[in-house]
């Protein structure tokens, strides 16, 4: 699992004001790596540290938390995903394992 620091490393997050945040977060996706690759990974491998760290600053970064989808204040709206980007899970694609039955 990666650190907070390294995680605000990467999305040069210099304050403290996110850290507890982050901790969650971390745990968070952790879990939905593993889950998503189909693999325990005793340690998550370092070429993962970017996707891992884009889904965070992702979280973070919209209203994924929030709940919240869409906003509008009169002719302008704004939409949010709770998804990831196919960009961001296209990086743990080579991570992934595939089950065999």
């Amino acid at each position: 699992m990666f650190s907070a620091a390294t995680v605000k490393k990467v999305l040069q997050i210099n304050d403290t004001s996110k850290d507890v945040v982050l901790d969650t977060l971390i745990l968070s996706v952790s879990d939905f790596i593993r889950i998503y690759c189909k693999d325990t990974f005793e340690t998550i491998p370092a070429g993962l540290l970017l996707p891992f760290s884009q889904m965070i600053g992702h979280i973070l970064n919209t209203k994924f938390m929030s709940g919240t989808s869409s906003e509008s204040l009169g002719d302008h709206s704004i939409s949010t995903s709770a998804d990831f980007p196919p960009a961001m899970l296209k990086m743990l694609s080579p991570y992934r394992k595939v089950k065999c039955f």
